[in-house]
């Protein structure tokens, strides 16, 4: 379900309207419309980087993207680079 909390991180408040398994499912349902309607790889790559750190901003577990296609395994390396 949806949540209105407000959460305090540092000295900065952001409001947070959905879990992170919403997300991440939300953003799934999406990824065909965006994959078939914007066919060129750079500016699909851009789109998905941006939508990406909404989604993150948002509480979506960057772990549930990677391994899933390789278009999101590229956007989500570069918004959210892995520990290694």
């Amino acid at each position: 379900g949806f949540s209105h909390k407000i959460h305090r991180q540092g000295d900065e408040r952001r409001m947070v309207i959905m879990s992170w398994r919403t997300g991440n499912a939300l953003f799934f349902e999406i990824w065909p419309s965006i994959r078939n309607r914007i066919p060129q790889d750079d500016q699909r790559l851009e789109f998905v980087k941006a939508l990406l750190r909404v989604f993150l901003e948002f509480d979506a577990d960057p772990s549930d993207f990677r391994g899933r296609d390789p278009d999101i395994d590229r956007a989500i390396d570069e918004v959210d680079p892995p520990i290694r």
